[in-house]
């Protein structure tokens, strides 16, 4: 008589061969614990001593071993001088002893020296490196962008961190443009327009007309756009410009704008408004653009207006004051489209704008498009809707009467 084993002793086996496979198999094996890494906020790139070489600046923050709750961290700002971007990644291997991880990085600063050169083969590293991500923000130092990352900021926070929660603010107020590393390569492959970086800036005590209660300490601003070509920094829009090219790309959330007229100061809060174009010939004949801009604002702050109105009066005198900002938004749309003929660079994007409304007429213009650009008519029809600005009682500036006498 046979005699009958278990089934898991004639598995015995199969079960060994399994144990052992397990065994071998490796875990996690490039799992990292986060004190061991060292996250990099942001980089700066300038132009090296040596030829054909960047100083690139790299700001980490590192977390704390066994900081408290884990979020301890202390800040590091590496600068190296190398042939190519991703050399500088090697470099901080050498004297950090944690793995730099660059898919956190949120700004590359651009050194205005680097800038007048050429930023594109620089940026090239960028797109391909998987671990940065094509929403990463550009922005354009003036100066270099060493001198950037390392201010010493009143707030003491992280300069790359600055400046990434002034970008983030920027649909507050519109002030700016916002160029993330993919919009500019889709901006760098179009034939008929340049892109536009936004430029950061050191400001100290004093300038810029701001004053700090530290005297000592320096703060970043954000104002105005580089314009590029082929790589290659054109110039600079200054505020103005910059607030003129954000209407006509549509890109104006919303924002403070001031009007004046006959000793009237008055301060508008626009709440939406978008912009639209069409390519028509003008009574001359020629083939032109009209930019239509539709707002509608709010009345945030009026001075020199002292006259005492009831309801009704308010309502009219409100509605006489919507051209004066449509005539304020008009003269900043008029400064940019001066400065895109006066550099011979199309930042607006009006040829792209000519090709697709008549690609027939844009084939005529388009070997010579910078140079028909010069004499190229633009018109704007500015429409400004003021609401939400009923009559406060007794206004400090216009008390409102009560109607009896």
């Amino acid at each position: 008589m046979e005699k009958s084993f278990p089934k898991w002793v004639r598995n015995y086996p199969l079960i060994v061969f399994v144990l052992v496979l397990l065994l071998l198999i490796e875990g996690c094996g490039g799992k990292k614990e986060v004190e061991q890494l060292g996250f990099i906020m942001g980089i700066g790139i300038d132009s090296g001593k040596d030829p054909g070489k960047y100083k690139v600046t790299c700001q980490l923050a590192l977390p704390k071993s066994g900081g408290g709750n884990g979020t301890e961290t202390e800040d590091w700002t590496i600068t190296s001088e190398v042939s190519t971007i991703s050399g500088v990644i090697e470099n901080i291997s050498q004297v950090l002893n944690k793995s730099s991880f660059a898919g956190t990085a949120r700004i590359i600063v651009l050194g205005e020296g680097l800038a007048r050169s050429d930023i594109n083969e620089a940026l090239d590293h960028f797109q391909r490196y998987y671990d940065f991500r094509r929403t990463i923000y550009l922005v354009l130092a003036r100066g270099e962008a060493k001198d950037i990352l390392e201010t010493q900021l009143r707030t003491k926070q992280l300069p790359a961190l600055d400046i990434l929660g002034t970008i983030q603010g920027q649909p507050t107020f519109s002030s700016f443009p916002v160029t993330r590393l993919g919009h500019y390569l889709t901006i760098l492959g179009r034939a008929n327009q340049n892109p536009v970086i936004p430029v950061v800036q050191k400001t100290k005590h004093g300038e810029k007309e701001i004053e700090y209660a530290d005297e000592k300490g320096e703060e970043l601003l954000v104002e105005g756009a580089g314009v590029f070509e082929n790589g290659k920094l054109v110039d600079c829009l200054c505020d103005e410009e910059t607030k003129g090219f954000m209407w006509l790309d549509n890109t104006v959330k919303n924002r403070f704008i001031n009007a004046e007229t006959e000793g009237l100061i008055l301060s508008a809060w626009v709440r939406k408004t978008s912009t639209k174009f069409k390519i028509e010939t003008n009574a001359d004949g020629k083939e032109g653009i009209t930019f239509q801009i539709k707002t509608k604002a709010s009345i945030d702050e009026i001075k020199g207006q002292q006259k005492s109105m009831n309801l009704e009066e308010w309502k009219a005198y409100t509605k006489s004051l919507e051209p004066v900002v449509a005539q304020a938004i008009e003269k900043e749309c008029r400064a940019a489209v001066d400065k895109s003929k006066a550099i011979h660079a199309d930042f607006i994007g009006i040829g792209r704008k000519v090709e697709q409304k008549d690609p027939k007429f844009w084939n005529q213009v388009k070997p010579d498009w910078l140079n028909q650009l010069a004499d190229f008519p633009v018109s704007y029809d500015i429409q400004v809707t003021l609401e939400h600005t009923g009559l406060p009682l007794n206004s400090p500036v216009s008390p409102q009467k009560s109607g009896q006498e």
